[in-house]
């Protein structure tokens, strides 16, 4: 078991070190890219993430739980979903590019071509890290998404400069690049494992273990991304990436919570115990972070890009405010899993997601950009006291069979 949160310790600091380095990376590259293009590659992005999210998440996270014999029927039939979900995606992001280049921005067709290969190599890649936390380790997983990074910022900056392309094309030639040497190499280092040989199987046989594996990695990515749809085709073009440069920023400690969840999922309540006992101190603490947070973020902003990039201070506290309840929520909801209350970490993701399309759906359009945070902060809110009601249930059932 130590041996386990020790690799899990190490993972989420390598990729917490990733992640900042691709922050800055994006700071850097926004600045070029100016806000019309910035909001274009953010709307891919987030297509792009989600619908991997949605289409494979219960099917990575099965492999997770089963972690099948790599030569068995099982496996291979893995292998053959995961060929029918791209293909699905691929359709998907062929819709949501062709409506925002018909509603919104016009995507020249180079960059559209780009958007495609970075959407199978991205995937390809998220699915080889799948497979090698499976079957291998944390660890080199973490250090993968390192090498992606400094891949990128290599072509970027150097290799791909003297070239007659456009800063978006070369940004996406970077990524494109980077993902395709880390997926020849994972697919390389997993291949050679154990002479492993990649065949295909009937897709049904995986399917059927997948029941209700996939609800629970969909909900929180589909909320964590459903913000940026609603800018992106209620407000104006560049309010998108306005919105992304503030939340990148206050968003990036979004490991804290991840990190205290992986500990309570390894088997140690203490840290949920510690945090319900010193509440008020917790709180007193991460409002004062959050303001550090949210004073500093702006700064950086107005100095860094501009003041054209800035949104009113409202938003950034809104928004501030939903991370503290995005974090109570996931570390409430974690609790629960440890407590094997299998059904609420169900039933209450997607109560949450509902919530959050039906509060944002009310509260945009009279309140503008900063109705999407309060809408979210809203769905959190009810979400914890369902966890919350959820648990002292199951406890006061406890009480009466005892």
């Amino acid at each position: 078991m130590s041996s386990v949160l020790r690799i899990q310790k190490r993972y989420i600091v390598t990729k917490v070190l990733a992640t900042f380095i691709s922050l800055v990376f994006a700071f850097f590259y926004s600045r070029n890219l100016g806000i019309v293009n910035r909001s274009i590659l953010i709307y891919a992005f987030t297509v792009s993430s989600l619908t991997w999210i949605v289409l494979t998440s219960g099917s990575t996270l099965t492999l997770r739980k089963l972690k099948p014999e790599k030569e068995s029927r099982s496996f291979e039939s893995f292998i053959s979903l995961i060929f029918i979900e791209t293909v699905v995606g691929l359709l998907i992001l062929t819709v949501a590019l062709v409506v925002f280049s018909n509603f919104k921005t016009v995507i020249p067709y180079r960059l559209m071509l780009l958007i495609y290969v970075y959407f199978l190599l991205s995937g390809f890649a998220l699915i080889m890290v799948e497979i090698l936390i499976t079957y291998l380790q944390y660890l080199f997983s973490g250090y993968i998404e390192l090498i992606a990074v400094g891949i990128q910022i290599l072509l970027f900056f150097l290799i791909l400069k003297p070239f007659d392309f456009s800063t978006a094309a070369k940004l996406l030639l970077s990524f494109n690049i980077s993902y395709l040497i880390i997926c020849v190499w994972m697919f390389r280092v997993f291949v050679s494992f154990d002479k492993v040989k990649m065949r295909f199987a009937s897709p049904k046989l995986f399917w059927r273990s997948t029941k209700g594996s996939h609800l629970i990695g969909v909900s929180l990515g589909v909320v964590d991304r459903l913000d940026r749809f609603i800018i992106a085709f209620y407000f104006p073009t560049g309010t998108l990436a306005r919105y992304s440069a503030m939340s990148s920023l206050i968003s990036y400690f979004r490991f804290v919570p991840e990190f205290f969840s992986r500990i309570m999922i390894s088997g140690y309540s203490l840290p949920y115990v510690v945090l319900r006992k010193h509440k008020f101190i917790v709180i007193i603490l991460f409002t004062t972070a959050i303001g550090a947070i949210i004073f500093s973020s702006r700064l950086f902003i107005l100095n860094f890009l501009g003041y054209n990039w800035l949104l009113p201070i409202g938003v950034f506290v809104a928004f501030g405010i939903q991370e503290i309840l995005r974090g109570a929520y996931q570390i409430s909801l974690n609790y629960n899993s440890k407590l094997e209350l299998s059904l609420s970490t169900r039933v209450i993701p997607i109560a949450l997601l509902s919530l959050a399309a039906i509060f944002s759906s009310l509260t945009v359009r009279p309140f503008g950009v900063i109705g999407i945070p309060i809408a979210f902060s809203a769905a959190f809110l009810a979400a914890i006291f369902l966890t919350y009601l959820w648990r002292n249930k199951a406890k006061g059932l406890r009480q009466i069979d005892e």
